[in-house]
């Protein structure tokens, strides 16, 4: 180029930016189709030509050399190269583009055309074809253009990469992205065979690696690892060690997941997590010790973040981490996770108090044990060594101790590992946890069932006499649940059958009555049942003649042979027999659900409205608390009668509501919330018993019990009846009696709950009484059940709290520290979840999720 092009381009820099991208568009343009060639040199040569003449060059091939210092001697060529020519005129222009554009200069779209179309052309002509056969990405696969430069010519390749990475030397010109874009795989094959060829490459191949944006760099690796049978070795061996660089280094994990989620296709997507798992863990354990001593943090790392796609890729390393080391998984992922638990609680009787550092890193640990359990195949045995830790802190946090959402989730892992656990360590200590917890755990249908059928495993294998009497008294308690019942009783197999032989031919007089239990609930089903215990029927009959059993034992074991005697004929003295087995159950059930029929018996004829009504007024209390059942089914059932005898149907229900037995009085309570649900007229005339001084105490909780059934069962509906049920119950927290008071202020909270953003016309008043009487009320009863109230209240109004309370939250907030600091736990507990409601309130208001967006290109390109 000569001096005046020159002192041109300094001198207006945007002009000599179009007229090197007017020459760039000259030399890349595609051929003139009226044109003819007989060979692609001949196109080429009239490019070069065309570009010369656009930039005022005589030859500008051979000024190359001055403009490109930086690389080193321009590589003598004995033969005329067009295609080396090209290649040289292509980094002249470029380099001067280099020189003028300023850092975050912006170029048009057509400009950035033109970039990409010289990267595409340098790659064609220069680096791919000076490649080793089998060495990065065929050229066939990109050109089919017959060019190619003269085989293992180092120095051209050498002073190709050379003014290539030259020229991506600056990260915030749009050179380095659209060469990072279309050139990374010819330049890391080249840099490649250029390190395996001469040893002075490999510090610059290992500073480029590390430079560049890495899971762009390990998105190229895995597609210069995909199989060629032409491929050298030495070239799979040399990208497997930087790809196992790439992975070791800090968050390589996370660029391998990113560079997966580029490089698979749309159909992939249901394996691609198990693909990546694969990948990182390629490296073979026994030699690569270090590389999983440092993979383990990030798998941790993964678990924690929020990323779903992260979290799958993570479970399915650790599944495949403990599959090639169990032992190594356990050391490197469980002993850090289950760290926190290995602290000594003591006897804190469920009251741990835990600072919030503690309680951030427990809740985390949980959430990643849950996680791991719940999505990888492992199996939650290797919890075994932790088991016992975990369940200290549970027994310690269960009643008040940590936030309610920690004990929950606490629960929540236990349960887990109950449904899903073998190993017998763990179900020893399940079987010494306190008899309220296995209560609590046991609501789950799934853990009880995984209850009774591991104790009842472990019972045939346990020799020592104090644990069976354990596991008879949990099986005795499991028994009577309703999911149990269905799960093995209803189809009991043959293992049951023969363990149960096995019991009845025992000593103890506890595993005999345990046995007759199991025996009388199995044959009480179907005639199905009862054939299959036909093989118990000589334990039984040796049974009869027994002098070491008691008089009550003696009645069952008659019962029991008689039914499967006869298959199921004769049934003998029911009402013993029912007497037994409720006072076995534990449970307060009716008779009619726990009596052993005849198999296939229909079932008792739906009683009429007369038959109830005498029922009802019935002394016997069974039979009391039937008709009230009765009548609630025929009023639900929108029976004729009951419609037409409302009246006297309310006045009845008020009387069973002042029964001294629970039995009779709950049904009653039921029987109204049904009658008031068909006819919301009468709602106001119960509402005003409520509040009547001269009504007994207990009747009027009852009321109250069963206006708030009314609303729970009305949900959206209730907001029409809002006044009603939000007058009664703050005239309720005015009463005279605290205990009246405490119920009402309860009461109160459970209707907000359930009107949630209806109670705005009320809300003034609801809070004016809930923080004075927390705060002032003599009777601490009163003041944990104002507490309440604001958190149910808070509850209730879920994400629009902030914003229906207005000015309101902070004199709530301010009550609620308060309260806080009380000495009183359970008043303590009520306020810290009144704040819990608040704060989350107050969240979600303010940092609301930002929506996930996804733009498609169609008719254009995507932005570099």
């Amino acid at each position: 180029m000569d001096i005046l092009s020159l002192m041109d381009m300094k001198q207006e820099p945007a002009d000599g930016e179009n007229r090197l991208f007017a020459a760039l568009a000259v030399l890349l343009k595609a051929p003139d189709k009226k044109k003819s060639f007989k060979r692609v040199e001949d196109s080429l040569r009239i490019k070069i030509s065309e570009a010369n003449h656009t930039l005022g060059y005589e030859n500008l091939a051979q000024s190359v050399d001055p403009l490109i210092q930086q690389c080193g001697p321009l590589p003598e060529s004995n033969t005329r190269d067009t295609a080396w020519d090209f290649s040289c005129v292509t980094l002249s222009i470029l380099f001067e583009l280099k020189k003028i554009l300023k850092d975050g200069a912006l170029l048009s779209v057509q400009q950035k055309t033109h970039l990409r179309a010289a990267a595409q052309f340098l790659s064609a002509l220069g680096v791919s074809p000076l490649l080793q056969p089998g060495v990065g990405i065929p050229l066939e696969s990109r050109c089919n253009a017959p060019i190619t430069f003269p085989k293992n010519d180092i120095k051209k390749l050498s002073y190709l990469l050379r003014a290539i990475l030259c020229l991506m030397q600056n990260k915030n010109t749009d050179i380095y992205s659209v060469f990072t874009a279309n050139l990374m795989l010819d330049i890391l094959a080249g840099l490649f065979q250029l390190s395996h060829e001469d040893n002075s490459f490999k510090l610059e191949t290992s500073k480029f690696i590390k430079s560049t944006h890495q899971p762009t760099v390990m998105k190229h690796l895995l597609i210069l690892l995909k199989p060629n049978p032409k491929c050298p070795k030495w070239f799979v061996q040399t990208t497997t060690s930087y790809l196992n660089k790439c992975l070791m280094s800090p968050g390589g994990v996370i660029s391998t997941i990113r560079a997966m989620h580029d490089v698979q296709s749309e159909h992939d997507v249901l394996e691609k997590y198990a693909k990546t798992a694969r990948i990182i863990l390629q490296p073979d354990f026994a030699r690569n010790a270090e590389y999983y001593k440092k993979l383990c943090p990030q798998v941790i790392y993964l678990l924690s973040s929020g990323n779903e796609e992260y979290k799958k890729v993570a479970s399915e390393i650790v599944q495949g981490l403990h599959l090639k080391n169990a032992e190594f998984c356990h050391e490197g992922l469980f002993i850090p996770i289950c760290q926190v638990f290995k602290q000594d609680f003591g006897d804190l009787e469920g009251c741990l108090i835990l600072d919030q550092e503690q309680e951030t890193k427990i809740s985390s640990s949980i959430e990643l044990l849950i996680l791991l359990i719940s999505h990888s195949k492992i199996s939650p045995d290797v919890l075994s060594r932790h088991f016992k830790d975990i369940c200290a802190f549970y027994l310690a946090t269960r009643k008040t101790g940590g936030t309610p959402a920690l004990r929950c989730r606490t629960k929540d892992l236990l349960s887990q590992v109950i449904v899903q656990a073998e190993e017998a360590s763990i179900w020893h200590t399940i079987s010494t946890l306190p008899e309220d917890c296995l209560e609590s755990l046991s609501e789950d249908s799934a853990v009880a069932q995984a209850m009774f059928s591991n104790f009842l495993k472990r019972f045939s294998t346990v020799d020592d006499l104090q644990e069976k009497m354990l596991l008879v008294s949990l099986l005795s308690s499991l028994a009577g649940l309703p999911s149990v019942q269905e799960e093995f009783m209803k189809k009991p197999s043959n293992q049951l059958i023969n363990l149960l032989k096995v019991l009845l031919e025992g000593e103890s007089a506890e595993i005999l009555d345990l046995a007759l239990m199991l025996l009388l609930s199995i044959i009480s089903h179907s005639e199905a049942n009862l054939r299959k215990c036909q093989k118990l029927l000589p334990a039984v009959q040796k049974l009869r003649t027994s002098k070491h059993i008691s008089e009550e034992t003696k009645i069952l074991v008659e019962q029991t042979f008689t039914i499967i005697a006869t298959y199921g004929a004769v049934s003998g003295d029911v009402l013993l027999v029912e007497e037994k087995l409720k006072e076995m159950f534990k449970e307060k059930k009716k008779i009619e659900e726990i009596k052993p029929q005849k198999p296939q018996q229909a079932g008792p004829a739906k009683l009429s409205f007369k038959e109830s009504l005498e029922e009802a007024a019935d002394e016997e209390i069974p039979v009391k608390g039937h008709g009230y059942l009765s009548l609630t089914k025929l009023i639900r059932n929108k029976d004729q009668y009951s419609k037409e005898k409302a009246a006297e149907l309310f006045q009845l229900a008020v009387s069973g509501m002042e029964h001294d037995d629970s039995y009779v009085y709950l049904a009653a309570v039921g029987m109204m919330s049904a009658l008031i649900l068909e006819n919301l007229a009468l709602l106001p005339k119960l509402a005003e018993n409520y509040n009547k001084q001269e009504l007994s105490l207990p009747l009027r909780n009852r009321i109250g019990e069963a206006l708030l059934q009314v609303c729970k069962n009305l949900g959206e509906v209730a907001g029409s009846q809002r006044q009603i049920l939000l007058n009664v119950y703050l005239s309720g927290a005015k009463d005279a009696n605290p205990t009246h008071r405490a119920s009402s202020l309860s009461n109160l909270g459970e209707a907000c709950k359930v009107l949630g953003y209806r109670v705005s016309s009320d809300l003034q008043e609801i809070l004016l009484c809930a923080q004075s009487l927390s705060t002032s009320d003599p009777d601490m009863h009163v003041r944990r059940a104002a507490a309440l109230l604001l958190a149910l209240l808070l509850q209730g109004l879920g994400k629009q709290a902030v914003n229906t309370l207005g000015s309101s939250s902070l004199e709530v907030y301010r009550t609620m520290k308060q309260l806080a600091q009380s000495s009183d736990e359970t008043l303590r507990l009520q306020a810290q979840l009144a704040l819990e409601e608040l704060n989350r309130g107050i969240k979600e208001s303010i940092f609301k999720p930002r929506p996930m967006e996804k733009h498609i290109y169609i008719t254009s390109a995507p932005p570099i």
